[in-house]
């Protein structure tokens, strides 16, 4: 019919559609009906359909990870000027933290979020330097909170408390980071103490015969003491403090272990009650450690945990399921029941 639309604009006509080609051409009519000029421009699709700049989504996430409440307030009111349903804009919001999780996840390549290349492409650079963990957990407080939006009286309100709640979440160094660089500083310090040339300078002191003579005769009185090799000893607690240095953190978990040779050639180490974190920990250092073990002692390590909690839980769930049947058995209306029957409890 001789307008000419944007690819931009059609794209943002399909996803309006949902994959539903007569949503799309009954939309697409309703822009060229409503256009002044032949020539359909991204903002007049915008208006024409009652939607939202996707750009705004940018922003808000943008202000989220730059912890700017006060630009948030500014976008949220701007959004509540311009008309829109705010309740829809929430739901935007939530689809847009799921495409950011999506693409850091999956790649900017993976089909799975429904949006153009474009916005692909951004969202792989902004989400760079995150974590798919912090995504993740502002995702899961905009669910949580989907309840409090849909159902408040005061919607706006309710928006600006859940997105300023996400400004408490720390995207920070991640705690991995973290140890994995506390590691690699412990690495550093223990060569430092362990390379022979490395050699720490006492204070100086003034120069005279008196000094002189305390250093001639200190040297003198101090023995010669034969320099050992460390970690010789070819034992658990050897291969402990060979580990000491480099995995203190995997050093002080070990210590803790029971330790329990199934055969010859292997060696079973057992951790009770380690938290989440200590069996994250655990996973990402296992294979260096049984690499380790194995030149060291010749020995496969298996290292495994044992939730006493889990153990007490069924123990408890027994005694309860007991009490409760005790309970409804000694219940005034069962007892009732029996004598007025003259009947007894067969199935239960």
């Amino acid at each position: 019919e001789g307008f000419s639309v944007e690819k931009q604009s059609l794209d943002l006509i399909a996803q309006e559609a949902d994959g539903s080609i007569r949503d799309a051409l009954s939309l697409l009519d309703r822009i060229l009906s409503c256009a002044g000029s032949q020539t359909i421009e991204y903002q007049s699709v915008l208006d024409g359909l009652c939607i939202l700049d996707r750009q705004i989504m940018f922003d808000i996430s943008a202000a989220v990870f730059e912890n700017n409440g006060a630009r948030l307030i500014e976008m949220i009111e701007k959004v509540n000027d311009w008309g829109i349903d705010l309740k829809k804009f929430y739901s935007d919001i939530i689809l847009h933290f799921r495409n950011l999780n999506v693409i850091k996840l999956c790649g900017k390549d993976s089909p799975v979020a429904n949006i153009t290349d474009s916005e692909k492409e951004k969202i792989f650079q902004t989400t760079s330097t995150l974590s798919s963990g912090f995504i993740t957990i502002i995702l899961q407080i905009l669910l949580d909170e989907e309840s409090m939006v849909r159902y408040s009286s005061h919607t706006k309100t309710a928006i600006e408390t859940v997105l300023l709640k996400l400004l408490e979440v720390n995207p920070g160094a991640q705690i991995d980071q973290i140890i994995n660089k506390l590691d690699i500083l412990a690495k550093q310090i223990s060569s430092k103490f362990t390379d022979p040339e490395y050699k720490i300078e006492p204070c100086a002191e003034k120069e005279g015969p008196s000094s002189l003579k305390k250093a001639e005769n200190k040297i003198a009185k101090t023995p010669v003491r034969e320099q050992k090799a460390p970690y010789n000893e070819k034992t658990w607690q050897g291969f402990l403090k060979k580990i000491q240095q480099t995995f203190p953190f995997m050093f002080a978990l070990l210590s803790k272990g029971v330790v329990k040779e199934k055969q010859d050639n292997e060696i079973l180490v057992e951790l009770k009650n380690c938290s989440s974190f200590d069996k994250k920990r655990l996973e990402s250092k296992k294979p260096e450690l049984q690499k380790i073990c194995k030149n060291f002692l010749e020995k496969d390590l298996t290292i495994n945990i044992v939730s006493e909690n889990n153990k007490l839980t069924q123990t408890n769930k027994k005694k309860n399921g007991i009490k409760a049947k005790q309970a409804a058995f000694n219940h005034p209306l069962v007892v009732e029941a029996q004598k007025m029957f003259n009947g007894e409890i067969i199935n239960y």
